[in-house]
């Protein structure tokens, strides 16, 4: 349903990303110069952009001579991609040349031209953001390269552009066909017929992006009424007013309702379906109305009800049915629970539409849905340790599907190391092995189509290792959408706990499972795996082993820094754990630190101003039991640094400390480069930050006359005073 240019701005102006032969040859017709394009895509695999660039530049010119509105355009991205390519500072020549060549060029390429370039300036701001925090602007200081400009500058110019793109009426009567050169064709055009159509919704996509790095007004605007989801006709009729003229919100909507108004008048059925989900979609998201989710519902239902016989009814239906699906995920087990049926309201609705419209646009969209909901999904769980010859107790998880097929299988030490190449091998190997039993369970159909789950008997066993295998299949073969779910559980007496001791990096207490009593004698194994590059495997070495004394303890006597496993054996009853331990312990040394603690005359400053600053250097002992007091560093040499808005060295003073273990300076205040937060810095660590800005001094002065005679607490105080200048003082 969407359009869009067929060239990622984002990969021109990051300098990546190429384009594909069918990019630039498709869509071509006598006009769209298919010879000349094949020698520029030809040059480019050869890795000769200079040589491409002057070919784009001979065609660009023919382009503008023959009033070519779409060759133009291509010819004009190309430019750009070789002009950042080449040149060290082509990337900002490239936007300088086109914004040069947007501001010259004639309606409606100007249009296009405009999108474009506001797309340039908001990838480059969403690339970059993070470079720009703390900038502020000067407005006074603005160059021709953006890569000075601050946060506001960017998202204002490319909001302004955006909105002049969308600007002239002409471009409604203008089919988007003609500027299919420059524009993915998708298998809906009818949707976005015009060029309006296709300016507006990347007008709109812009303006909807709720950019979190921007400031926000107290007064902001805020979707907070019920009309925003009203029929296309009473939206269109909302004046939507605000004191945040600058909300992206807020110009999303005026364009929305612009593009429906437009397509009411014009009786393009499909466009205006297609404006209206859009307009749909973006005030559920964005409303701040406790009935948002039956307002929005009540809306899709009426839409559906509407276009009952146009094929854009399986786009609405598609829209309504994930929505249901989304209410799915609030269904809990409990009784009475309003969501319980939400999954079935979709699923039925969905094949309801797809019988309908089988070629329509969203039938696709609604087979993946009804996909979704029909998928089933089975799994077994138990405890990874239970008491042997007792029932085991198993938790099973399943939806859409009605019987559960297990059997569980012992497993060897040697068996259960083993390594495959994939899922596929190991489940064909389990499928071989001898099970010690295998049963099917009928689970409970519901109807809902919602995950559910139940517990299960599993009969006792002996001691060993096991793995279950649960499918929902006889054959347990996960073929033809087939699941198939395993784990590994261990039947034993043992149980142990870890700590970690003062002087040991770790220590292990041997329990009985069922009794909890310390169990003495039991045999610590300690493993470490390690990798054999011949054989390109891990390889399972025995490191050390103990025995648990009488209150059950293990003091394990490794060498140091080791990571290894354990393995209890008692008798018969053996357990393996898949948890990792480390010997290393680590007691940190005492260790001094400095840290230089700065005061400054004032937070900010205006440009050439002299910053003066103080500053005391201490030192302190770490992890020293209880603490100790800093101590001041006299007669030590010290390096105080001024760093910039872009964290740039500016000028650094070096400094001795006196013998109270203080420094002082000064530094002048950079008065050219952009303003913001700064900062000073000690080569001993410690900084101070503040702001350079530039501010005007105060064009009033107040004066307060001296309070005369005395007064007590709570007794009224009537103070006078005057006021001159540009100012209101209240008395």
């Amino acid at each position: 349903m969407k359009k869009s240019l067929f060239v990622l701005l984002s990969a021109f102006m990051l300098l990546v990303g190429t384009l594909t032969a069918q990019n630039m040859t498709n869509n071509n017709t006598a006009n769209d110069y298919p010879a000349e394009w094949k020698d520029i895509e030809k040059l480019e695999a050869d890795g000769l952009p200079k040589s491409a660039l002057e070919k784009v530049e001979a065609l660009f010119k023919r382009a503008k001579s023959e009033n070519n509105a779409s060759q133009i355009v291509k010819t004009l991205i190309f430019r750009a991609k070789y002009t950042a390519e080449l040149d060290e500072e082509g990337f900002v020549k490239a936007v300088n040349a086109l914004r040069a060549e947007t501001d010259a060029a004639a309606l409606p390429v100007k249009n296009v031209l405009q999108s474009m370039l506001g797309e340039l300036y908001a990838g480059y701001l969403e690339s970059n953001v993070w470079r720009m925090r703390g900038r502020t602007a000067t407005p006074t200081f603005k160059t021709d390269d953006i890569r000075t400009w601050t946060i506001a500058q960017l998202n204002d110019e490319a909001a302004l552009l955006y909105r002049l793109s969308v600007n002239d009426e002409t471009t409604r009567q203008i089919p988007i066909q003609n500027f299919a050169a420059v524009v993915t064709e998708g298998s809906a055009d009818n949707f976005r017929p015009t060029l309006y159509d296709f300016l507006a919704h990347r007008a709109v996509d812009f303006f909807q992006d709720d950019k979190s790095y921007l400031a926000k007004p107290a007064y902001k605007f805020e979707l907070d009424t019920e009309g925003v989801f009203l029929p296309a006709s009473d939206f269109t009729k909302i004046n939507f007013d605000s004191p945040d003229s600058t909300s992206g919100k807020l110009w999303a909507l005026r364009l929305l309702q612009d593009i429906v108004r437009f397509h009411l008048r014009d009786g393009q059925k499909d466009a205006l379906i297609d404006a209206d989900l859009k307009r749909l979609e973006f005030v559920y998201a964005n409303s701040v109305l406790d009935n948002k989710t039956d307002l929005y519902q009540k809306a899709l239902e009426s839409l559906r009800s509407a276009n009952a016989d146009n094929a854009a009814y399986a786009e609405i239906t598609l829209r309504l049915a994930r929505l249901h699906q989304d209410l799915a995920q609030k269904w809990k087990p409990t009784p009475n629970n309003p969501y319980r049926l939400s999954n079935k309201t979709a699923l039925d609705m969905s094949r309801e539409a797809v019988n309908r419209y089988k070629k329509a646009y969203g039938a696709n969209g609604l087979r993946a849905l009804i996909d979704q909901i029909l998928t089933p999904s089975v799994e077994i769980r138990t405890e990874e340790v239970v008491v042997p010859n007792k029932p085991i107790l198993a938790s099973v998880q399943f939806k859409n599907v009605d019987s559960m097929h297990y059997k569980i299988i012992r497993l060897y030490e040697r068996v259960s190391r083993r390594e495959f190449e994939d899922e596929t091998e190991r489940l064909k190997f389990y499928n071989n092995q001898p099970f010690v039993t295998r049963k099917t369970v009928k689970l409970p159909n519901s109807g809902d189509y919602n995950p559910h789950t139940t517990e299960l008997k599993i009969e006792k066993l002996p001691l060993g290792m096991y793995l279950v295998l649960a499918s929902d299949n006889a054959r347990f073969s996960n073929k033809n959408g087939g699941k198939v779910t395993y784990m590994t559980f261990h039947v034993s007496n043992i149980s142990f706990f870890h700590r970690t001791g003062d002087t040991e990096a770790n220590q292990f207490v041997v329990v009985d499972r069922s009794s909890g009593q310390a169990l003495s004698g039991v045999t610590v194994e300690f493993w470490e795996s390690k990798y054999n590059a011949q054989t390109r495997k891990d390889v399972r070495i025995k490191i050390g082993n103990a025995v648990s004394d009488r209150d059950g303890f293990v003091f394990p006597r490794l060498p140091k820094e080791k990571y290894y496993t354990l393995r209890f054996v008692y008798g018969k009853d053996t357990l393996s754990t898949g948890d990792g331990y480390s010997n290393y312990f680590y007691k940190p040394e005492k260790q001094t630190i400095r840290h230089t603690h700065f005061f400054l005359d004032r937070a900010i400053y205006r440009p050439n101003q002299t910053i003066f600053y103080k500053g005391i250097l201490i030192e302190k002992d770490q992890n020293t039991e209880g603490g100790a007091a800093p101590r001041i560093v006299p007669n030590e040499e010290v390096e105080v640094t001024l760093y910039d808005v872009n964290g740039q060295k500016v000028t650094t003073n070096k400094l001795i400390t006196n013998e109270f273990g203080t420094i002082n300076g000064s530094f002048v205040a950079p008065s050219s480069g952009l303003l913001g937060g700064m900062s000073i810095s000690s080569s001993l660590g410690g900084a101070i930050g503040f702001r350079v800005e530039e501010y005007k001094r105060p064009k009033f002065e107040v004066k307060i006359e001296p309070l005369e005679g005395s007064y007590i607490l709570d007794q009224n105080v009537v103070v006078k005073g005057t006021g001159k200048g540009i100012c209101r003082v209240k008395y």
